[in-house]
């Protein structure tokens, strides 16, 4: 039985995208081992893979001046904070080829998001396949990047504002890892990869290639997406050592299948025997405590585009998300939901934009209001796409009103 290790960022949506190729891989009668942190062993164990605890490499995101002069100063002042960051970088190395050594896998499957890991493991001679949970990431003639709002035509115009647009998103990488390094006295996570590739005769430049995708990129190793190919513009050319992976998706969310949910679901059933009543279910997915007010904005004008009257049932997954919501007639709120087993009884899902959620929604048939609200990601790229494709409607939070926002939804429900 041959055995293929698993690099994921350490983000339940990353693992939920990944596990639907780790089964397939499962059936095919390989040994399907995760590694990650501690916190993720029971996501991992309850899918029935096997889990082997790794501590990743620290990453600091610098969000504001005020962060990053935090640490510019406290590092001219101490060098703790970078003693730390090498210690971690050289235990996170270390760990890593140990757990290789002891698991001899005949493949390695890497987040891309963690591209740059494979420098720790590339002279050892293992296959090394890069797994996509976005769309791709790559630069391609008539694509803008990911996280852009625009809306390409496959025409000369448009080709040069999608050439502008990756030039910007260039500027952005550069300037995202200048910042970090001053901040860190130029002893940050870049040097430290530097100074590995030197002690190891590699050239970072031939080994990654940093203008090309938004995330770094692995010249010359196979990529798989994983998602339907059929949601890319109809115009992408395929790319070398690019494969796309779709398949059903299945998921254990029998934990959350509990009284409550099942009064819920059987009222929802009910309620939609009369054709002109629309059920409608929001998620923001996980929410990053420094965009909980955009969500905030958004759950205060969806609830002044409402009134009473409306024939809806509004069902709201809370996720992490704090804040207090203004409950309303026929509105349940629920930390957690079985969004697989819920979305074969909805008529609309307002949505981050989040790829498994749109592969969700597409795989039993609901229509979408696409809200991005994590701007850096790809979640505008995915709310274009969706528009495009005519799942559904996008949405921008910007100079977004409660009018506008219940004229979509409209859109969405009736047209």
């Amino acid at each position: 039985m041959k055995t293929k290790l698993f690099l994921v960022l350490p983000s339940i949506s990353h693992y939920h995208s990944i596990f639907g190729y780790a089964n397939s891989l499962h059936h095919d009668r390989n040994n399907i081992i995760f590694v990650g942190t501690r916190n993720f062993e029971e996501l991992i164990v309850e899918n029935n893979f096997q889990f082997i605890e790794w501590q990743y490499g620290l990453e600091y995101t610098i969000k504001s001046f005020r962060a990053f002069l935090g640490l510019f100063i406290r590092n001219s002042i101490d060098n703790s904070l970078i003693d730390g960051l090498n210690e971690k970088f050289e235990l996170t190395f270390t760990s890593l080829r140990k757990i290789i050594a002891e698991t001899k896998p005949t493949t390695i499957f890497i987040d891309e998001v963690l591209a740059e890991y494979y420098l720790f493991f590339r002279n050892l001679g293992i296959e090394t396949i890069i797994l996509c949970t976005n769309l791709s990431t790559r630069k391609i003639k008539g694509i803008p990047p990911m996280d852009s709002f625009y809306q390409p035509k496959n025409s000369f115009y448009s080709n040069v504002i999608c050439n502008i647009l990756w030039i910007n998103r260039r500027f952005k990488n550069w300037l995202k890892r200048r910042i970090n390094s001053i901040a860190f006295m130029e002893r940050g996570e870049k040097f430290l990869f530097q100074k590995y590739a030197e002690s190891s005769k590699t050239d970072l430049n031939k080994l990654f290639d940093y203008k090309n995708y938004f995330f770094t990129g692995i010249i010359g190793t196979k990529r798989i997406i994983l998602a339907e190919e059929n949601l890319e513009y109809p115009w992408k050319i395929s790319l070398t050592n690019e494969d796309f992976f779709h398949n059903e998706i299945i998921r254990n969310e029998k934990k959350h299948i509990n009284e409550k949910y099942l009064y819920l679901l059987k009222k929802i059933k009910n309620f939609r025997k009369k054709s002109e009543n629309k059920v409608i279910y929001i998620s923001f997915g996980t929410v990053n405590s420094s965009k909980q007010k955009r969500i905030e904005k958004f759950y205060h004008l969806f609830y002044q585009s409402i009134n009473p009257n409306d024939n809806f049932i509004i069902i709201v997954s809370k996720s992490n998300y704090n804040a207090d919501f203004e409950l309303q007639t026929n509105t349940y709120v629920l930390d957690f939901i079985p969004q697989l087993d819920l979305l074969k009884n909805v008529d609309l899902m307002i949505t981050h934009g989040g790829l498994n959620t749109i592969r969700e929604c597409i795989q039993n048939k609901v229509k979408m209001l696409v809200v991005p609200y994590f701007t850096n990601g790809d979640q505008p790229g995915n709310a274009k796409r969706v528009e495009y494709l005519g799942l559904g409607i996008s949405v921008r939070l910007f100079g977004l009103t409660s009018k506008i926002l219940r004229q979509k939804i409209n859109a969405v429900l009736y047209n």
